[in-house]
């Protein structure tokens, strides 16, 4: 599952959501959601760009460093990504040693 995450581009968080990806062989017909608060959103094809971070759950500065480091190298490379909307991983349960993250951008495809 990713949560992303709309900003005003100011790092203020306007709303959250979890997104779990449904594989290409069930797109076409996905199951129907069964709870109040879950609901089908579909988005165009877009590409996800990662950066990996391991360690103890990150403060928000570590988090910041990050997605702009992954920026950084998104525009080397000459990529804009759309920094609105922005998501994170986690890998591991919580509580229980080192774990994995990963900072997320999107960018669509063309």
């Amino acid at each position: 599952a990713v949560v992303s995450t709309q900003s005003t581009g100011t790092q203020e968080i306007t709303s959250s959501q979890m997104f779990i990806y449904i594989p290409v062989i069930h797109q076409a017909a996905p199951p129907a959601p069964t709870g109040d608060g879950v609901f089908l959103t579909p988005f165009d094809q877009q590409y996800v760009y990662s950066r990996a971070l391991g360690g103890n759950t990150p403060d928000e500065a570590r988090w910041t460093r990050y997605f702009k480091q992954l920026y950084r190298a998104l525009e080397m490379d000459g990529i804009t990504p759309d920094t609105s909307l922005f998501g994170i991983t986690k890998y591991s349960r919580p509580y229980f040693g080192r774990q994995r993250f990963e900072v997320l951008y999107f960018a669509p495809v063309h």
